[in-house]
């Protein structure tokens, strides 16, 4: 019991850092070419970034997808990060190697699996674990922004289309 009363707390603790984060991105505070400020800290134990301390970079095989990493090497292996999908961005079916485990801070996404959509709304928690499929899609009306943990190195596996039988 303790530690779930731990991890609910270590969740509402992220969930309303990520909140003003998405808050900062959408005032456009977070471009990332922002002056740096001095209150930035990273050491053994602790790690404080500022929201307009976020770098956001395009994914070169996703367009309508940025990432800014908060923690660890999304190449390498277990990281925490932003994940922002503009407005109307949609991604096929797919699963990703590394269970994965999110809050939704800003905009309405739709995440299918089975064949059944879920709309969530920000607050909205998430995890995808064992390569599960789903597809994902963010609504037209605003940007999408997420947090991820991800346990291991970050992708995106497509699954391949069933063709129909005859």
């Amino acid at each position: 019991m303790k530690n779930y009363i731990s991890g609910a707390l270590v969740l509402v603790a992220v969930s309303l850092s990520a909140a003003y984060a998405a808050d900062s991105l959408q005032k456009g505070e977070m471009k990332g070419d922002t002056k740096k400020s001095d209150t930035m800290l990273k050491t053994e134990n602790v790690v404080i970034i500022p929201s307009m301390e976020m770098k956001w970079v395009d994914q070169p095989d996703a367009q309508g997808v940025k990432i800014a990493v908060a923690e660890g090497d999304l190449k390498k292996g277990p990281h925490h990060a932003y994940l922002k999908f503009n407005a109307g961005f949609d991604m096929p079916i797919h699963h990703h190697s590394a269970d994965t485990y999110g809050t939704l801070i800003s905009g309405t996404m739709m995440m299918t699996v089975d064949g059944k959509e879920y709309r969530i709304q920000p607050g909205s928690y998430f995890s995808y674990t064992s390569k599960a499929k789903h597809a994902t899609r963010c609504d037209k009306g605003a940007d999408c922004v997420l947090f991820v943990d991800v346990r291991g190195a970050w992708d995106v596996v497509p699954e391949k289309a069933v063709k129909a039988g005859r």
